[in-house]
């Protein structure tokens, strides 16, 4: 898990980022990220109800999704807040299809050191 100083909490945050931050997509996911002026970068994940009614489901691919950003933390660029956005065809992939995509976001948004 990641510790609470590595996670974006406020409303305020989230709608600030998802607003003006900049982005990199693929065909399941959507990174958006701001330089948040800290020496450290947090973290949020958004799987709506849009990607499955069960929550089951959508927390699985939570729990994806931030295990590849917690396996990667050493190699992530300090100073960003970076939000992952599920699409629904992430529904289909497994857990190193999510990782390969989660790589390739962080790629090309240049975030990896």
């Amino acid at each position: 898990m990641l510790p609470k100083k590595r996670r974006i909490v406020k409303l305020s945050e989230w709608n600030k980022i998802h607003k003006r931050g900049v982005g990199a997509h693929s065909l399941e996911i959507v990174m958006k990220y701001l330089n948040n002026h800290t020496k450290i970068s947090r973290f949020g994940f958004i799987v709506s109800t849009k990607i499955s009614k069960k929550a089951v489901i959508r927390n699985l691919i939570k729990r994806r999704m931030r295990d590849v950003v917690e396996k990667k933390l050493v190699n992530i660029k300090e100073g960003y807040d970076i939000i992952f956005i599920a699409k629904p065809k992430i529904v289909d992939k497994n857990y190193k299809e999510i990782e390969v995509r989660v790589n390739n976001l962080l790629n090309k948004g240049k975030m990896l050191i």
